[in-house]
């Protein structure tokens, strides 16, 4: 499926994967990087597939939980407590 990225084995409260992406597009709409810009929610929920400005884009492509340079999708710890809290689950 397009979401399959989100399916993993262990999940936060025993979320669905578009209830993950659910939660981190809401999320990214409301946050800044540390660099202070908005955060691009479509990269964070689709990575460079899901923002069709690329880099050319006016917003951060920063994960929302460790502020890497990776989609939230991809972040190795989607699946802890810190990612829960930070997302609002």
């Amino acid at each position: 499926t397009e979401n399959s990225e989100w399916q993993v084995e262990e999940q936060p409260a025993n979320l669905t994967p578009e209830e993950l992406q659910a939660a981190a597009f809401k999320k990214a709409k409301v946050s800044k990087s540390s660099d202070g810009r908005p955060i691009c929610p479509f990269y964070t929920v689709g990575g460079n597939a899901g923002c069709n400005f690329g880099k050319d884009c006016r917003f951060a492509h920063q994960c929302l939980i460790d502020k890497g340079s990776h989609p939230t999708k991809d972040c190795k710890d989607l699946h802890t407590s810190k990612a829960k809290q930070i997302l609002g689950l």
